[in-house]
Parts: structure tokens; sequence; C-alpha cells
């Protein structure tokens, strides 16, 4: 499972510096570096947040609790 988590990592990192982050500029017109790593760590906090929301309500209703 680690490895499997480590590479889906790097084949991420690649797509994202690659593929996204030049795609995003040219529809942008813009030559920025994309999100900072401030900002990144951020966003993925938010996403973390909203998983743990969502994974709450469904449980609460799988329960029955509704």
């Amino acid at each position: 499972m680690s490895s499997f988590d480590v590479m889906n990592v790097a084949v991420f990192i690649f797509l994202y510096r690659r593929v996204l982050n030049p795609l995003v500029g040219r529809i942008r017109k813009t030559d920025t570096k994309g999100p900072t790593e401030l900002q990144r760590m951020g966003i993925g906090l938010v996403i973390a947040i909203i998983a743990m929301i969502a994974a709450g309500i469904v449980d609460y209703y799988r329960l029955g609790h509704a």
C-alpha cells in the first residue's frame, strides 16, 4: 500500500507541474507559478474539512439517526 501511495503522489506532482500549471497559465494569460506552498496547504486543509463533514453526514444517515 505504501508504494502505491508514493507512486500516486509522484504522478500527481508530475501532472500538476507539467500539465495543469501551464494549462491554467495559458487560460488565464499569465505566467504565474500557480498557488504558493502556503495556499496549496490551505486548499488541502479545506478539502480535508469538507471531506470529513461529508463523511460525518453520510455516516449519520447510514446509521439511521435522521
